[in-house]
């Protein structure tokens, strides 16, 4: 078993990602790739705006 707690990971635009950081005075949320602290290293990394649901790459996926 994994320590820490466990959080959701969800599907977006084909890539399973997890939520990082929710900022508060806008309507952006960072994501993360799920595979960025297993083997892989995926350095990918989103941020999606609540509001309009447009997504922009922070990190591109591997």
């Amino acid at each position: 078993m994994g320590r820490g707690r466990n959080t959701i990971a969800e599907n977006i635009n084909g890539w399973m990602m997890k939520k990082k950081k929710e900022y508060p005075n806008s309507s952006d949320v960072i994501y993360y790739c799920v595979e960025q602290y297993s083997h892989h290293k995926c350095p990918g990394a989103w941020v999606i705006n609540k509001v309009t649901n447009e997504y922009r790459i922070v990190k591109p996926h591997r």
